[in-house]
């Protein structure tokens, strides 16, 4: 087929579909234009909570990058300096290579040290065994683990280990079930449990929407596209886990983590 052929094969059903498509939205433009408003909300909400983690983790980002700043600083000092360090790397090296001929020295000697070795070994074989003995009458001693297990889980929810729980709650993905449904009673622990549940919500959104993304709408050949898509994923971990840190931190010292653009989503959660 030649190509005016196929020109004239493709031009009239494209322009059809164009016209199609252009009659659609002119009759569901107030949906459309509906949706655009809520877009535009969604995003400045969007912009905003992303704001509040910036200044929840901003004083932490700062603290790493001084570390890391002062730790290269001194590393390129003393490798510049590495002649007047040189007698102490020396040592070193003769320390290292003193354990490494040792250690091949009681290799090439193992039998006379094998009474020694033997020894361990019993002792070691002695332990599994009463190991292998205990979980194999395991039922024998089902009632004392039992009440360990109820003294330990008495102990674990007292009020003074609360803030551990909320804590949890802020394990990254997970966390949220913890302070939830094992301390649903403490409100302490349903707050932060509700906080570290929409993080992961807002989070996990992010990266499936862009893992689709990639998947659905993405040319293998668009390599600088999947760049941009595989920067971003790891810019949203950037963002959550110093977030996940800080409401640990928060949760463990018994405060607050102030983040007012998810907290008004939080109350409307019944979990």
């Amino acid at each position: 087929m030649k190509f005016k052929d196929l020109l004239r094969t493709v031009l009239p059903a494209l322009r059809s579909y164009c016209k199609a498509f252009v009659t659609y939205i002119r009759t569901n433009w107030p949906h459309f234009k509906q949706w655009l408003v809520y877009v535009k909300d969604d995003s400045r909400s969007m912009m905003v909570f992303f704001r509040e983690v910036y200044v929840v983790c901003r004083p932490y980002i700062q603290r790493f990058l001084r570390t890391v700043k002062t730790r290269a600083i001194i590393a390129y000092r003393y490798v510049r300096d590495i002649k007047q360090h040189w007698p102490e790397i020396q040592s070193l090296i003769d320390r290292l290579k003193g354990h490494a001929q040792a250690a091949i020295d009681y290799v090439k000697n193992i039998r006379q040290h094998w009474p020694v070795i033997k020894k361990w070994l019993l002792f070691a074989g002695d332990r599994a065994a009463a190991i292998l003995r205990y979980l194999k009458d395991i039922r024998l001693h089902w009632p004392e683990l039992k009440a360990a297990a109820r003294a330990y889980r008495d102990e674990a929810y007292k009020p003074r280990y609360s803030k551990y729980f909320a804590a949890a709650g802020y394990v990254p993905f997970i966390g949220w079930l913890i302070p939830l449904y094992l301390k649903e009673n403490d409100k302490f622990c349903r707050e932060h449990g509700k906080l570290g549940f929409g993080c992961a919500i807002f989070f996990t959104s992010i990266l499936m929407g862009i893992f689709f993304f990639n998947l659905v709408f993405i040319p293998r050949d668009w390599r600088v596209i999947r760049l941009v898509l595989v920067s971003m994923t790891y810019m949203t971990y950037v963002a959550y886990f110093p977030l996940c840190f800080r409401g640990i931190y928060s949760a463990c010292h018994e405060k607050k983590l102030e983040m007012r653009s998810m907290e008004k989503y939080m109350h409307c959660i019944e979990l």
